[in-house]
């Protein structure tokens, strides 16, 4: 009988493009904001899109001169700063350049790299995914602004990178697990392959040239075998940004989001259409397609776009010390601008259920499905998947 030669966890790591540039972003999770029971679920938060806005002179850019960075967050705290850690896609720049603009592309955006990521760090914001269409909106100059401001606001950040390796790395995370052993999350920032972005706008990470990590779900597949390999207890979390804008669900994100489950994801959390999208369990997973805004600051464009509902999604990850004993909590925000003036907000109890019964209805999923149920607490209504 030969032996099959032992293999070290770097090596592992290193097979997937996973180890080179100082290993995976992430680490040891510590509950930040009480004491940890046995009986305590640990709280992760997905959040959607995250834009100030000051590109848009009489939206975000207005906003931000009377206010300042923090209004946008008053409203949403306790849920965001109460829980053990919590993610959001930054759809920006951080960065003082300005231009030279990319010829054809529309919406240019940038945010201060001093004031912006402090705020985001202030609500308790953990981390950022940089997997988007407006990471490179000032170039590879501009990445790499926004990823140094990120890193002096403690902000960890994953999805681009100086290469591919760098860019398609997840964001790590151990948390509680059963017996006082460690339990792994990975989180992978994937933005959809578009042609313009490729050909075009160069967004796209190289083999030696800086960008955002490209949605494949066959290195998806070959990266998430490689860390169960090293974590055999991994949870794997696909978080694409996707779609169009204020639409629902396409059917290239229906077949992208198949073909990721296909390939090892336990969950799918996709954002950019700023709206919320349909939910979807395929093969015992779930897929939330879209999540829309944390907070977006342009200047409220729901009411051009009637058919969607304008709202956003916070989606809570209640990981117990087993991966049997999550549950998914999804809170709704109201997120038009011009109704909220530019400050986001939960929804009580009977408007959530007004809310989530219509994204259900899209999803053609039943409220009396087993393992669904629409619920509130002190944060606000949600629904809850088992």
């Amino acid at each position: 009988m030969t032996r099959r030669p032992a293999i070290s966890r770097r090596a592992l790591l290193a097979a997937a493009g996973l180890a080179a540039g100082g290993g995976l972003a992430g680490g040891l999770i510590v509950k930040r904001h009480q004491e940890r029971t046995r009986a305590d679920p640990f709280r992760l938060l997905f959040c959607g899109d995250v834009n100030h806005g000051e590109s848009y002179p009489t939206g975000g850019g207005r906003e931000v001169g009377r206010h300042g960075y923090d209004r946008p967050f008053d409203r949403l705290r306790p849920l965001l700063a109460g829980a053990d850690y919590t993610i959001a896609n930054f759809e920006t720049v951080a960065s003082y350049r300005r231009g030279p603009a990319l010829p054809g592309k529309d919406y240019l955006h940038f945010t201060d790299p001093a004031l912006a990521p402090a705020a985001l760090a202030r609500a308790g914001i953990d981390a950022v995914s940089l997997a988007n269409n407006h990471a490179l909106d000032l170039g590879a100059g501009g990445l790499a602004d926004s990823r140094a401001a990120l890193d002096a606001a403690g902000i960890r950040h994953f999805g681009a990178g100086d290469d591919l390796g760098a860019a398609a790395r997840p964001l790590l995370l151990e948390m509680p697990g059963a017996g006082g052993a460690p339990r792994h999350l990975a989180v992978f920032g994937l933005f959809e392959d578009r042609p313009a972005y490729r050909e075009a706008y160069g967004f796209y990470a190289g083999a030696a040239t800086p960008g955002t990590a490209t949605l494949d779900p066959v290195r998806f597949g070959r990266q998430v075998s490689a860390l169960r390999e090293v974590y055999p207890d991994l949870t794997a979390v696909a978080y694409p940004h996707w779609g169009a804008n204020y639409r629902w669900r396409s059917a290239a994100q229906r077949r992208l989001a198949r073909e990721l489950v296909d390939n090892g994801a336990d969950l799918v959390i996709g954002h950019h259409a700023h709206c919320p999208q349909e939910i979807e369990r395929y093969r015992g997973r779930w897929i939330l397609y879209g999540i829309g805004n944390l907070f977006f600051g342009s200047n409220g464009r729901f009411a051009d776009f009637p058919e969607v509902l304008p709202l956003g999604l916070i989606a809570e990850l209640r990981c117990g010390t087993r991966a049997g004993d999550d549950a998914l909590r999804i809170y709704p925000l109201a997120s038009d601008n011009r109704v909220t003036g530019f400050q986001p907000r939960l929804l009580g109890p009977a408007e959530s259920r007004t809310a989530l019964l219509q994204v259900l209805a899209m999803s053609e999923i039943s409220p009396a499905r087993r393992g669904v149920r629409i619920a509130a607490d002190q944060f606000g209504g949600f629904l809850e998947l088992r």
